[in-house]
């Protein structure tokens, strides 16, 4: 009787043991865990990455600390790493989209466009419809020079959110590298609307305006530009080259000058100077 209340016993305390075990993480894994979620909102990456590893280690399927871990490698600027922990995130949760689209993410910083491509397109199948799902599916188009497709991309991203400036700007930069430079102005002319300080952006529309002739606007954009940011040698360059084309000589050898001070090993912006050297020789004559 004893032995069999002992055996009765014994196969509770297995039981509960194997419940326990298989509802959650262990005690050390998810001491380590909380800890990483502190160290994560204390902004100490490089401790919260140690803690979440220690999580891993002490329980091999602990979704949720892949997730974290792979979120700081990303933010520290270790893609590869971050592929790493979301592979592992998809292995255990294969039919969560937004896993691929971070993995698609992920791969996108690490330059592998068309692997972030399958990791989008895949997101996609699983009726994951986001901004950001889109305006990153756009973006890998853009690197692999497929700029139609990732107008068409920006196109949708934009309808789901219609008040970020980013895939606005970017969809103009699409339709000037497909030299559609009226396209272009125009989402620079939105982007702007919604972001009036972005140097960047006036950039982009100078440089449009410039392809259209239009150098005069070109020049003011230009100068917006620098007077946000006026630590861009392509800025000088490109302002240097408007005035060129509206022989203003002085005005295009002062921009180049700039430029070069801050870009001086850029043997293209001596080759534009020497050309403003010798407009003006060829003037004096």
């Amino acid at each position: 009787m004893f032995a069999h209340r002992a055996l009765v016993i014994a196969q509770l305390i297995l039981c509960t043991s194997a419940a326990w075990a298989a509802s959650g993480p262990s005690k050390e894994a998810h001491k380590a865990f909380s800890d990483g979620l502190k160290f994560e909102a204390a902004k100490q990456r490089e401790r919260a990455i140690q803690a979440f590893s220690e999580a891993i280690q002490a329980a091999p399927d602990y979704v949720e600390a892949y997730e974290h871990r792979a979120a700081l490698r990303m933010a520290s600027g270790y893609p590869a790493q971050a592929i790493e922990d979301l592979t592992a995130v998809i292995r255990l949760k294969p039919g969560n989209p937004e896993s691929f689209r971070l993995r698609g993410d992920a791969n996108r910083a690490a330059g592998q466009y068309g692997k972030a491509l399958t990791d989008y397109d895949q997101a996609i199948a699983l009726h994951l419809d986001t901004p950001a799902l889109y305006n990153g599916r756009a973006e890998a188009y853009s690197h692999l020079g497929q700029y139609a497709k990732a107008i068409e991309d920006y196109t949708h991203g934009i309808k789901l959110r219609l008040d970020d400036p980013v895939p606005i700007r970017d969809r103009g930069n699409a339709y000037a590298s497909l030299g559609k430079y009226s396209n272009a102005i125009d989402d620079y002319d939105q982007s702007i609307n919604l972001k009036s300080n972005d140097a960047e952006t006036y950039l982009y529309r100078g440089f449009a305006r410039g392809q259209t002739g239009d150098f005069t606007r070109a020049i003011q954009d230009f100068d917006t530009a620098v007077k946000l940011d006026p630590n861009n040698a392509r800025t000088y360059a490109l302002m240097g080259a408007a005035h060129l084309k509206l022989h203003q000589l002085p005005q295009a050898l002062e921009e180049f000058s700039k430029a070069i001070k801050l870009s001086p090993d850029n043997p293209q912006l001596y080759l534009a100077r020497a050309a403003v050297y010798v407009q003006m020789d060829d003037q004096q004559k």
